[in-house]
């Protein structure tokens, strides 16, 4: 045998043993454990039902196979479990999580209650990316973007960080859209869709996933009208688009800051200080439930569409922002956004 052959043979069986040993070791810390899911958002939504798809995947295809257990931590749009996340869990792998997509952008644009460095969260994975629509009352008769100039258009926000908060503000705030904001909603989505088929409100801006699940979409009485996205979900191509109207360079640069977080769709994350060997088992673990054919079908029975990104480009795609971001650009989102 070559002296070359023979080192890779020896290469080979390296990297086999060492793989070996970390998926014994992996399985002798998960056996017999829970692997908790929060989820931070009430239960029912999308982003619920997501967490609980995923995290059966997950727990079949992390050695040791831990029982998963998913529980509800709601409040400020998962800011509050963000927080937890972050400066309370348990640095092992454990404790895990979905958060909203813009939670961490939140310090970039200056949002309160921040208590993390979103570049030192643990990026597990995505099964999701999102499109963010306006839509409103298919009574109400809208035919163009330009409605949205022309007529106040009152929609329904849960308030912080959100799509149904932080896209009517951008909106009205840099492109004059007449948007009138009513806050307070419980829930961004059902609550507010209660408030629209009661016609207490025109509409409301949203991921698509979201909006086309509520049974008053399903029903026909409400209707995207406007989306917020250089490469919106397929069903949304022939919809109206903020970007093929005129703007100015500095309106571009906002709009496309501002929605950076669409890349991030339904983010799983794990707080910051996680071993490289178990925050790589559990980005294993999710790409593998990915293309696993139970959760591809549960998936396609809630009438989802997976369109899964990894955890490391996650993570790639918030180190960038923050990289490229110009401070006076960052102000003026934060400005549009009320923060």
């Amino acid at each position: 045998m070559s002296l070359r052959n023979l080192w890779a043979l020896v290469t080979a069986l390296t990297i086999g043993a060492t793989s070996a040993t970390l998926v014994q070791a992996q399985e002798s810390f998960y056996k017999g454990k829970q692997l908790q899911m929060f989820v931070g958002f009430a239960a029912g939504g999308p982003n619920d039902i997501w967490t609980r798809i995923v995290g059966r995947g997950m727990v079949r295809h992390l050695a040791g196979n831990p029982t998963l257990v998913v529980q509800q931590m709601p409040g400020a749009g998962s800011l509050r479990l963000t927080n937890y996340l972050a400066n309370v869990a348990p640095r092992d792998g454990t404790q895990i999580g979905l958060i909203a997509r813009g939670i961490p952008f939140e310090p970039l644009f200056g949002g309160q209650g921040v208590q993390f460095d979103p570049r030192t969260l643990a990026y597990i994975g995505s099964p999701a990316t999102e499109t963010t629509v306006c839509a409103v009352r298919s009574d109400l008769n809208y035919v163009s973007i330009d409605d949205f100039y022309q007529r106040e258009t009152i929609v329904g926000t849960g308030g912080g960080g959100s799509e149904t908060n932080l896209a009517p503000l951008m909106l009205k705030n840099v492109f004059g859209m007449k948007f009138k904001i009513i806050a307070g909603f419980g829930s961004g989505g059902t609550d507010v869709a209660l408030a629209i088929e009661r016609k207490e409100l025109d509409g409301i801006c949203i991921s698509y996933t979201t909006l086309s699940n509520l049974s008053l979409y399903k029903n026909g009485g409400i209707r995207e009208q406007l989306v917020l996205s250089e490469a919106p979900l397929g069903p949304l191509k022939t919809v109206p688009n903020i970007y093929d109207r005129e703007m100015s360079d500095r309106q571009r640069k906002i709009l496309r800051v501002t929605f950076a977080r669409e890349v991030l769709g339904r983010p799983i994350i794990g707080p910051p200080g996680l071993s490289t060997e178990r925050l790589e088992a559990l980005r294993n673990a999710f790409d593998a439930a990915m293309k696993d054919n139970g959760v591809i079908a549960e998936a396609r029975q809630a009438n989802f569409d997976m369109t899964p990104t990894a955890g490391s480009n996650l993570q790639k795609h918030v180190e960038e922002i923050y990289a490229t971001t110009p401070p006076d650009v960052a102000a003026e989102v934060a400005k549009a956004v009320g923060n």
